[in-house]
């Protein structure tokens, strides 16, 4: 007989981590549309601010590894949204930037991303939100300096 999991792996944080991702993955779609990830949104809201990251740099803004943001950064690459160059100082470094179709990209996802990220916790007060991301924050063994 195949021993059953403790009720906590089955009920516990980790499912309804899964499943408040699940719901944020619905939500986002349906309000942002399934041309823009959430990730790929990120990566153009972190580029708007700056004029350029190498790759290290905005992996690490990010939270990506190399192995999901440089297929990342070639898909905005091949849609316009970002510009690459080598970095003339250190040829093995990859300098991105956003392009103009980027930022209108990001201008017109904006509205969408906040609508889907509020409904997520519509139920939550003002309160609870801030509590809520402070412990996932905390979880992350991050703080609000790592956001």
């Amino acid at each position: 007989m195949t021993p059953r999991p403790r009720s906590d792996v089955l009920d516990g944080i980790a499912p309804l981590a899964r499943r408040l991702h699940q719901r944020h993955t619905r939500l986002w779609r349906d309000a942002v549309g399934s041309d823009l990830t959430g990730p790929q949104y990120t990566v153009l809201a972190l580029l708007a601010g700056t004029d350029e990251l190498d790759h290290a740099s905005l992996g690490q803004a990010a939270h990506l590894d190399k192995s999901t943001l440089t297929p990342l950064l070639n898909r905005l690459g091949a849609r316009g949204l970002i510009t690459e160059r080598r970095d003339e100082s250190d040829r093995r470094r990859r300098l991105i930037a956003i392009s103009d179709a980027g930022r209108d990209e990001l201008t017109s996802a904006t509205p969408a991303a906040v609508a889907a990220g509020d409904e997520l916790v519509e139920r939550l007060t003002a309160h609870e939100r801030a509590q809520l991301s402070a412990l996932l924050l905390r979880a992350l063994g991050s703080s609000e300096d790592d956001r």
